[in-house]
């Protein structure tokens, strides 16, 4: 499945050394060049040799879609969100991975859905690229590190299915 990923969720899977579960998760991943002011394409090098990130254009007609969803909605995405949405609806690459709600929104209006980083580790888990250990293991840093004292383990135990005990995990 080909999706598409925002440049936030493409910065915390950099910082946690985490980039390869959405190659886990999705068979190819779009983003959008304007990326390229944010985030050193070196540290994107393995993927984009290996051909599962691409990074693309979108084309005006697609950006003026999310234009006119922005309008709509009264949310003014960035460059590089717009980017992202507008390479999901250009090339039907759904889902767009990003846990930004205002992404979210704009996405939705367009019929576009949307997962976040949870999805893509519970997909690498699934695919059998990481373990159910690592895939705890990597939620817990990310998740503990953007909110600090919430109990993540709950949270992902809720988003993969499972009503149990960490431990059962």
């Amino acid at each position: 499945m080909t999706a598409t990923s925002d440049l936030a969720t493409l910065i915390i899977l950099l910082k946690h050394k985490a980039i390869r579960l959405l190659k886990g998760a999705y068979s190819e991943i779009l983003v959008p060049m304007s990326i390229i002011e944010e985030v050193p394409t070196s540290s994107l090098d393995d993927a984009l040799s290996e051909g599962w990130i691409q990074l693309m254009e979108a084309d005006t007609n697609y950006l003026m879609r999310v234009d006119e969803a922005e309008a709509r909605s009264g949310i003014k995405l960035s460059v590089d969100e717009e980017g992202c949405i507008a390479l999901s609806l250009q090339y039907e690459a759904h889902p767009v991975v990003t846990s930004d709600r205002q992404v979210e929104t704009v996405a939705e209006l367009l019929g576009i859905t949307t997962e976040g980083i949870p999805s893509a580790i519970i997909g690498a888990s699934r695919s059998g690229m990481i373990s159910k250990k690592e895939s705890l293991k990597i939620f817990h840093e990310i998740y503990e590190d953007l909110l600090p004292g919430f109990g993540v383990e709950g949270v992902f135990l809720e988003m993969s299915g499972r009503k149990s005990s960490i431990t059962d995990y």
